[in-house]
């Protein structure tokens, strides 16, 4: 089953995600039933897998800020070295596996090589994913536990604190296999903050932002251009533009560059990023 990680730019990005969620779990292969019951695999499908290789982000439109360069062994990101303009190392990340193809353990060093955060993944093989947090000595700060339906749609977010104590949880509203609706609540059940999705089709076009009253805290429109989103506007909560993000795709599909605009059309930031591509035989 796929665990199906859901994007939010912007301020939803701030508001909804305290800590970052990890990568999505392999996808397992349909089974097709025939007319006469019996059961019969699909015909493997040749795809291509990207591996992003590097990242890089601009001040305006050609300030070079930082840079991230990304290590595989085995077909398995193992390494990121982020560096500034001047190719000094920012931190680097490494990351530890068992005997499956996600990740169970996350390092995130200064360039001291002194630790300076961690995190543990464990994987429970069904519809659980559980984050722990600890900081750079290695003290559980935080953990949160994600849970997903059976098509790999997450459902429900819960975070507590090192002692076990919950701290906020969120929960997700799913139709037709689309989350509509995310609900944001506080340790003691009160409704923080929800966002609602308007889809054309299993297209997303909008996500609105309100607090615990129903007043707008701002949104996102999103259009397509051949089938990929190619811009998103972010809006105030009075309804004012308050920046635009263009994107440009290569020709599998992978995003290579995000310009950031404000609403005068000047460039706040840019990002670019370079993607290699391994094949891999998948059934459908």
């Amino acid at each position: 089953m796929k665990l199906k990680n859901i994007t939010y730019t912007g301020l939803f990005a701030a508001a909804l995600l305290l800590i970052a969620s990890c990568t999505s779990a392999p996808e397992a292969a349909v089974v097709e039933e025939v007319e006469t019951g019996a059961e019969e695999k699909a015909e493997p499908v040749l795809v291509k897998v990207p591996m992003i290789q590097q990242e890089t982000i601009y001040i305006g439109e050609d300030i070079l800020d930082s840079y991230s360069l990304y290590e595989y062994e085995n077909e398995r990101l193992v390494k990121v070295d982020v560096l500034d303009s001047f190719d000094e190392a920012i931190e680097y990340v490494v990351y530890e596996y068992g005997a499956g193809d996600q990740p169970e353990k996350r390092f995130v060093y200064g360039p001291e090589e002194k630790l300076r955060s961690l995190r543990i993944y464990t994987y429970d093989g069904g519809n659980k994913l559980r984050e722990e947090v600890y900081n750079r000595n290695e003290e559980l700060q935080t953990v949160s536990v994600y849970e997903y339906d059976d098509a790999g749609n997450r459902v429900r977010w819960e975070v507590r604190d090192s002692g076990g104590s919950l701290m906020a949880y969120t929960e997700y509203l799913i139709e037709d296999g689309r989350t509509v609706r995310v609900n944001t609540y506080s340790a003691d059940g009160l409704l923080r903050d929800y966002f609602l999705r308007e889809f054309d089709g299993d297209r997303l076009v909008k996500e609105s932002k309100f607090d615990e009253e129903g007043n707008s805290a701002g949104s996102v429109e999103y259009a397509y251009s051949g089938g990929e989103v190619s811009e998103e506007r972010h809006y105030r909560p009075n309804g004012s533009l308050e920046r635009k993000v263009s994107f440009e795709y290569d020709a599998e599909g992978s995003v290579v560059s995000e310009t950031y605009r404000r609403a005068d059309e000047s460039v706040e930031q840019v990002i670019t990023r370079k993607f290699s591509y391994r094949e891999e035989l998948i059934e459908e």
